[in-house]
């Protein structure tokens, strides 16, 4: 035991410097570092110091650099007792051999945090021990707290009794509902009858990733689902939109709504009842709890703005967030590290989901040999599948629900096929839409059949 008090804890200072270092190279990094690592994984005072002021300064949508972080420091107090004060930071940067390394240097200062923590939990159990009598309960304390520094997740046991009386409220709520004919569907309404019937709406905590061919109508089923959500009297809607700016999107909206041709108010050819139309349209957007954010690459910003919008609206019970498209945030690492990252926003993504209670949709972008690029014997296009999603089979693990749009003719209007790649909590299905471009609207088939024989009980 002495031996054991004498010994230095496990650490690498310069990995912790590396990491710091590298941000500052690259604060582009700031995010994915910010996923796997929290301030007290560095063992040094002053670095941990460094790292939450790096990490307040991405928060408010800054770029870390030297001087934006010796301001920030110095406005906290800390900067006079860092030793070296902005010769310190200057220094991290310099010192620091490549910021694409970062993936290394954050691996192992993750790992000597866990295996400090492993001492000292080794350390207080051996304390404890000696002077309990309680064995089974010790070791199951123990047992807890190793899988919580293995995991990163808590250890306390949930039992099913705490969900039974919730769960028997919602059962009777379903029921009454259907004895008054009212509609089955609790969650957000996509406007495609079958798929909510199948799916009872996008619930809260779900992630639906949307994928397909260039120009099926990816974005325009996004919006279609914020928009059903907005006007739903119990929800708000949040879309974050990388490739379109708020008034294009803005305009989107108006075409959606008024269901006018986008052509026809792109080039202006409009008459009076046109004018009309958009008049009220105007009064049912400007009642829409619907925000379009500009274009940001940030996923601690998207997480404070959706905290923000959250508590703007404690009692709404559908909340949901749009990311697109997927595969434009960020671009910390090189090109072999694109997956990676990928997955670590897909994970935020699902985290936000459960943490904040939000249903996300994130659009997704295919493999290029996903996209028109398979065909038959006949030289018929293929329907894209879950595993043509690009760069990370994380999207399709954190997915709750995934919606494949197929459109390989790119028709303007018509009816098109919308796969249900996967669900989670039911079965797959290949759905016959209606696409029309000119007003950016998915809806049911124009020679509807019903739906088959195994989905009829369930349609009012």
């Amino acid at each position: 035991m002495a031996d054991i008090a004498v010994r230095e804890p496990p650490r690498s200072l310069e990995a912790e410097r590396s990491v710091l270092g590298s941000v500052l190279i690259k604060p582009s990094v700031i995010d994915s570092v910010g996923l796997e690592l929290q301030v007290d994984d560095f063992v040094l005072p002053a670095h941990r110091e460094i790292f939450d002021a790096m990490l307040a300064i991405a928060r408010r949508d800054r770029t870390v650099d030297v001087v934006v972080l010796a301001d920030e420091l110095k406005s906290r107090e800390m900067l006079k007792r860092l030793e070296g004060g902005e010769g310190y930071l200057l220094k991290l940067a310099n010192e620091t051999p490549t910021a694409e390394n970062i993936a290394q240097y954050v691996a192992i200062v993750k790992e000597r945090s866990q295996l400090r923590r492993v001492i000292a939990t080794c350390l207080d159990t051996a304390s404890r021990a000696y002077g309990s009598t309680e064995v089974a309960a010790l070791l199951d304390e123990h047992a807890g707290q190793m899988l919580k520094i293995s995991t990163g997740l808590g250890s306390d046991l949930v039992p099913i009794a705490e969900l039974t009386d919730p769960l028997m409220e919602e059962f009777e709520n379903r029921f009454l509902k259907s004895k008054a004919g009212e509609s089955s569907v609790t969650g957000i309404k996509t406007g495609i009858t079958r798929l909510d019937v199948i799916t009872a709406g996008l619930q809260p905590e779900q992630v639906i990733t949307i994928a397909g061919d260039t120009g099926g109508g990816k974005t325009a089923l996004a919006m279609q689902i914020a928009t059903n959500c907005a006007e739903d009297p119990e929800g708000v809607a949040i879309v974050f939109n990388l490739e379109m700016s708020r008034a294009e999107l803005g305009e989107r909206e108006f075409v959606h709504v008024s269901r006018l041709n986008s052509q026809k108010l792109k080039h202006g050819a409009l008459d009076h009842d046109d004018f009309k139309r958009l008049h009220g349209t105007k009064h049912k957007i400007d009642a829409m709890p619907l925000y379009l954010e500009k274009k940001v690459d940030s996923m601690r910003l998207i997480e404070a703005r959706c905290r923000r919008l959250r508590a703007k609206y404690p009692n709404k019970k559908k909340v949901l967030g749009v990311l697109d498209t997927l595969q434009l945030m960020g671009n910390s690492g090189p090109k072999d590290n694109r997956a990676r990252e990928i997955g670590m926003i897909s994970k935020w993504v699902k985290r936000m989901a459960g943490s904040l209670g939000m249903t996300w949709i994130m659009v997704s972008q295919l493999n290029r040999e996903g996209a028109k690029a398979k065909k038959d014997k006949e030289g018929n296009v293929l329907p894209p599948t879950i595993h043509d999603l690009k760069e990370s089979g994380d999207i399709e693990q954190d997915s709750d629900i995934i919606l494949l749009t197929h459109n390989p003719d790119e028709i303007p209007e018509g009816d098109v096929d919308l796969y249900l790649g996967k669900h989670r909590n039911g079965r797959r299905a290949r759905i016959r839409v209606h696409w029309s471009g000119k007003t950016y609207r998915f809806s049911d088939p124009e020679i509807d059949m019903g739906p088959p024989p195994e989905d009829r009980r369930y349609v009012d």
